[in-house]
């Protein structure tokens, strides 16, 4: 129609005027959508093949960027466009797609077997059954849990040992000292330490574990920033909107929809992945830790010290 006016324009304009239409007539028909035209009124159902070869093709492409990229459900959501318009037929992307899928599951699998191990772990060391924590100390080693958590199981696990080997005499004596030690009080009522101590937890320190649900806007994201770390993504920065209640800047979030966000090289991707609105979350809350030494101290080691404390914050 557009096309038939111009024609229709050109047989009364001016000499220049007609220049000009001569000239959006010529970028008309050599433009793609015209050619397009002529090829489906000459022969429809090859158009529509060409047409439809060309869609799969980008949708193909996509999915390709979607693999590279270790983006699962942008993959399959390419490959489900894929299917809608007949499938396709590149065999080696339907493969990588899979690997990435099992990929996905297989790291999955390998970070809710961590977290199973380090809870056991956790709950066995506090126990009274040796077994129970002997096969715990194996499966955090085989998870490669972190040495220091081990080590503490062990230590527990070694005091069981001694406990179900002491004889009465020794288990007496054992229990002695312990007193003896609780006993021992430095004036107005607190132990007095032999070296560097913690104070007492207080504030932020008590707060316990917390569940909360993001919110997560689909024009401004979830409003906030967050650091990965070791522990989990430590929120930096809360924009009013979308808000995040209950959620306070230096919250560690340690884990997003049960995915464990601890001790991983990239929780930062694991977070993204499982982001969305009302994702529920478990929160840590930021403290600050302070220690002591006693006025008593003499041949300290400041810089073994220091950097103890050091390695202990980070």
């Amino acid at each position: 129609a557009e096309l038939a006016r111009l024609m229709a324009e050109v047989q009364s304009a001016p000499k220049k005027r007609k220049q000009e239409l001569l000239q959006k007539i010529k970028a008309m028909e050599e433009s793609e959508e015209f050619q397009a035209a002529c090829r489906f009124i000459e022969d429809p159902d090859t158009e529509r093949e060409r047409r439809r070869a060309a869609a799969l093709a980008e949708v193909e492409g996509r999915a390709r960027a979607a693999v590279a990229a270790g983006n699962l459900s942008g993959a399959e959501l390419a490959v489900q466009d894929a299917k809608a318009l007949g499938g396709s037929q590149d065999e080696e992307l339907l493969a990588s797609v899979e690997a990435l899928r099992d990929a996905k599951k297989a790291k999955a699998a390998k970070e809710a077997a961590r977290a199973a191990a380090a809870k056991e772990l956790a709950a066995a060391a506090k126990g009274q059954d040796i077994g129970r924590l002997q096969a715990a100390i194996a499966e955090a080693k085989t998870q490669a849990l972190p040495e220091l958590d081990v080590a503490g199981a062990e230590a527990a696990l070694k005091s069981l040992g001694m406990d179900a080997s002491a004889t009465p005499e020794e288990a007496d004596e054992r229990k002695r000292r312990l007193e003896a030690r609780k006993a021992k009080k430095a004036p107005g009522g607190e132990a007095a330490p032999k070296g560097f101590v913690f104070d007492p937890p207080a504030g932020a320190e008590l707060d316990g574990v917390r569940t909360l649900k993001l919110r997560v806007d689909l024009e401004t994201g979830a409003g906030m920033d967050a650091l990965p770390t070791w522990y989990g993504m430590v929120v930096e920065d809360i924009e009013d909107t979308p808000g995040q209640p209950g959620l306070r800047a230096g919250d560690c979030i340690t884990s997003i929809a049960g995915m464990p966000l601890r001790e991983m090289d990239d929780c930062e991707g694991v977070f993204s992945e499982n982001l969305s609105d009302g994702v529920e979350v478990t929160v840590e809350p930021h403290c600050e830790v302070r220690g002591r030494l006693p006025t008593s101290a003499t041949g300290i080691d400041w810089t073994t010290l220091l950097l103890d404390v050091e390695q202990f914050a980070s």
